[in-house]
């Protein structure tokens, strides 16, 4: 071979590696400055008439459920995907522009489906029909596009009764009738001296009795409103707050409010907002993420940027039994079931995370798997159901001896070009999965 030709195939070699280091490259950044790389589907006309509200069945609520404990109320799960699950429909308009990235789970409450959308100027929050899919109605609130990592809404919207609750990344709330979309009332955090955090408002609303919480930092770590009016009922301290969902919960025959801020864990009184007491927790530039998971007097709190640990919160002040450095969930819910801990441990960025059980007794280790990647999941019927960043579908059995994965459906979201972060939820017998303009239904039973 001739010294040209050598020079020629080298250079051939370095062009490529160059051209698939660049292409690396733009899909991390495409990834990591939530951009869309689907062509999103034109937004239909709503079906008309509107048919009346029907709350009858189980649905899927809140960020956490209808029971706060991130379980569907489904029974009799399918076991066997091998030859998929049957898709009852899918729409692919949530995000129109590729900067519109949403990362909200939708919602569910008998005949009314709710998940927020963006376009390039307004948040969009979609009403459709959870078993056709069909629109049944639209609204847009105009919304400042300057952030990345997705420009549209985070937080998971809440349903209470015959109305819908939804925050923009802003921190501006919306109370909106499930009937129609028609606006009961707004409440804007900004103007009490509310900051949302770097990437935006992304704690998803709880109800206590008539109020809506809602965690936003800056003037007020908390606000409580009344759910029909808006009105603020009270406000906590200031300081920083972070991007986990508080977490209601009951000690000693009381409800106390769990709330993970930037470098604490804190709990306070949900009738006027008076923090019962505080356990130091790291400062993670505002990345805490991950809600805390309650179990018997037990509170697991997990980040990825420094480390997990059992607060005991049935003593006279809260204690830590253990640490753990070596388990770190991202922005992915835990369970604890049986006396152990299974979650996803890693960054969300890359699909190389793993999956972990640990003994909810000591912290220790029972087994990690990298079968799975790295992933969100929900309880349903006993098993996790997990989904991994490619847009697979997992049925794992929980044990605490090994990963035993039921059943999988690796083409659960084959239009997935970028990293899914939104878990899914399971409502009425059907598994419903986001990924930035796409919504798909697939039948479980």
């Amino acid at each position: 071979m001739k010294k040209w030709q050598k020079v020629l195939i080298w250079v051939a070699v370095a062009l490529i590696v160059i051209f698939c280091g660049l292409m690396y490259l733009k899909n991390y950044f495409l990834v990591t400055a939530g951009d869309i790389v689907e062509k999103a589907g034109v937004i239909p006309a709503v079906q008309e008439p509107l048919t009346k509200f029907d709350s009858a069945g189980y649905g899927w609520e809140a960020w956490r459920g209808a029971d706060n404990k991130n379980t569907a109320g489904i029974k009799g799960i399918k076991t066997d995907w091998s030859k998929g699950l049957e898709k009852a429909w899918g729409v692919d308009y949530l995000c129109q522009g590729a900067k519109a990235v949403t990362w909200s789970c939708p919602v569910i409450s008998g005949n009314r489906l709710v998940v927020p959308g963006r376009d390039e100027e307004n948040d969009l929050i979609f009403c459709l029909d959870p078993k056709t899919g069909a629109l049944l109605w639209m609204k847009k609130f105009p919304m400042p596009a300057d952030i990345n990592y997705g420009r549209g809404p985070r937080a998971t919207p809440l349903i209470v009764g015959d109305f819908v609750y939804t925050i923009s990344r802003t921190g501006v709330m919306y109370c909106l009738a499930l009937f129609d979309g028609a606006l009961a009332w707004e409440f804007d955090s900004r103007k009490e001296g509310g900051k949302p955090h770097t990437w935006g408002l992304a704690s998803s609303p709880v109800l206590f009795k008539n109020t809506i919480i809602m965690q936003v930092g800056g003037a007020s770590l908390l606000y409580a409103l009344d759910k029909k009016t808006g009105k603020i009922i009270w406000r906590s301290e200031a300081g920083f707050g972070s991007y986990a969902t508080p977490v209601l919960i009951e000690v000693k025959g009381a409800a106390q409010l769990a709330v993970f801020f930037r470098d604490s864990i804190s709990g306070f009184n949900p009738v006027d907002g008076k923090k019962l007491w505080n356990m130091p927790w790291g400062k993670n530039n505002d990345l805490n993420i991950t809600t805390p998971v309650f179990d018997n007097g037990k509170l697991f709190v997990t980040t990825f940027y420094t480390e997990s640990g059992l607060l005991d919160l049935t003593t006279a002040e809260p204690s830590i039994l253990w640490k753990n450095k070596k388990f770190g969930a991202h922005h992915t819910d835990p369970f604890i079931t049986d006396g152990y801990i299974y979650g996803y441990t890693g960054f969300s960025s890359q699909n190389s995370g793993s999956f972990m059980c640990l003994s909810l007794k000591d912290g220790s280790i029972q087994w990690q798997s990298g079968e799975m990647g790295w992933g969100t999941c929900i309880m349903a019927d006993g098993y996790l159901v997990c989904q991994d960043n490619k847009g697979a579908l997992f049925l794992v059995k929980p044990d605490p001896k090994k990963l035993i994965v039921v059943t999988k459906f690796p083409a659960a979201m084959p239009e997935v070009k970028t990293h899914t972060w939104t878990k899914p939820v399971i409502a009425q017998d059907m598994i419903y999965l986001r990924h930035g303009n796409w919504l798909l239904a697939y039948k479980l039973k």
